[in-house]
């Protein structure tokens, strides 16, 4: 398992493949990129853990098409639609706390459930903070993702923050 993400990624899988590793290696969504995809052989069974998966006719797969709409190429990577899901967040919380005061939002956040975002439904309420939302687990197969799984946490698996 590597948090390893670009540019170090590429060079590390090149260099573990070389050294003759055919082991599973496993990743973090720091590497859901059109570099990862490019790599070939090298990255064929790879898997990594990222943010969505645009299934079709899922809420991901229709923010693709509109960002591919508005800005005439298709979206690289999902966090085009993390930053969406961020902005869909702060709306609910503006809303639900009926004013733009910081403290009235940061207060509406906490108790947030259930926000449709395009790579998940996003939950505040219960978690100090740390969201719970599904991960989509994903399987480099011939060049292409391939959806794994989309576990989702409960509020209950997510650790209270440690600070000191």
């Amino acid at each position: 398992m590597t948090a390893a993400y670009e540019p170090d990624f590429p060079s590390f899988l090149n260099a573990l493949r070389a050294a003759g590793v055919t082991s599973q290696v496993i990743g973090s969504d720091g590497i859901d990129s059109p570099t990862t995809f490019s790599l070939g052989a090298p990255a064929e069974g790879l898997v990594f853990t990222t943010a969505g998966y645009a299934a079709e006719g899922s809420p991901l797969a229709e923010f693709n098409a509109k960002y591919e709409d508005v800005t005439g190429a298709p979206s690289q990577t999902v966090f085009n639609a993390v930053g969406y899901d961020l902005v869909k967040v702060i709306e609910a919380a503006t809303e639900a706390a009926g004013s733009t005061d910081p403290q009235a939002i940061r207060d509406a956040l906490a108790n947030l459930e259930g926000v449709q975002g395009a790579t998940s439904v996003i939950t505040y309420k219960g978690t100090d903070g740390m969201p719970v939302r599904e991960v989509s687990m994903i399987r480099v197969k011939e060049g292409e993702r391939e959806l794994v799984g989309q576990p989702s946490p409960t509020a209950e698996l997510i650790p209270a923050p440690r600070m000191q």
